[in-house]
């Protein structure tokens, strides 16, 4: 295979690469500055509040969108640079991210908070889906589970918990 460098691109290690089925994306932060670079090689810089943090992503009709976290403020962030939605959830210590989509354009969005062992879900709106209190204290994951319903599984102690949505 001959592979040909069309463009170099610095970057550090805090940043972090995405992808979907068609599309590369780059995230990555430098102090302030959120910077958004496509397969294309277009860059796009945004500011944001210090200390912010990138935990996930999504595609919404093949637009990326960056989920950033500052203290336990959740935000979203799409390539042209606008935020869609911001949240504010009572624990400042969410470890643990997961996002998952269905064929149907549903968007689910995991929260987990080690301090009180809670999962928090999220629409792709940012309002929470569920009111109802789900346990987790060390990870989560969201996969598709059927035609347009997800397996959300996390664990809490020694024990592998599922839910489904």
């Amino acid at each position: 295979i001959n592979r040909t460098i069309i463009r170099k691109i610095p970057c550090d290690s805090t940043s972090k690469l995405f992808t979907d089925n068609s599309s590369i994306f780059y995230a990555g932060l430098e102090k302030n500055i959120l910077k958004l670079i496509n397969s294309g090689g277009m860059i796009k810089e945004i500011n944001i509040k210090i200390n912010s943090k990138v935990i996930g992503h999504f595609f919404e009709n093949k637009l990326f969108t960056v989920v950033l976290k500052n203290g336990n403020n959740i935000f979203t962030i799409n390539e042209n640079g606008e935020q869609k939605w911001s949240i504010t959830l009572p624990s400042f210590e969410m470890i643990d991210c997961s996002i998952s989509s269905c064929k149907n354009g549903t968007i689910l969005i995991g929260l987990l908070d080690v301090i009180e062992n809670k999962l928090y879900l999220l629409d792709k709106t940012g309002q929470l889906v569920d009111n109802q209190y789900l346990k987790g204290s060390e990870k989560i994951q969201i996969t598709q589970f059927g035609e347009n319903a997800f397996s959300i599984s996390t664990v809490l102690g020694n024990a592998v918990i599922q839910y489904t949505k």
